[in-house]
């Protein structure tokens, strides 16, 4: 797993190792980015695919990634 690492107010950074499969981060981080990235209403079908994104399998996550070249 990647190393993660927190920064401290002396700016120190300790090493940490990450507790989650990179995946799921990045999983996590891309539905937090498309959720707020933008305040304007998305097309019906996107919203779709966002709202059950958690919930699809990880063939088609990696599907929709290729074709998105994420």
């Amino acid at each position: 797993m990647p190393p993660s690492f927190s920064g401290k107010k002396s700016g120190r950074q300790d090493f940490e190792p990450a507790s989650e499969n990179p995946e799921v981060i990045i999983d996590k981080e891309l539905t937090e980015k498309i959720k707020t990235a933008t305040d304007q209403k998305l097309p019906k079908d996107l919203q779709q695919v966002i709202d059950r994104w958690p919930e699809l399998p990880e063939h088609i996550k990696a599907a929709i990634k290729a074709l998105c070249k994420l």
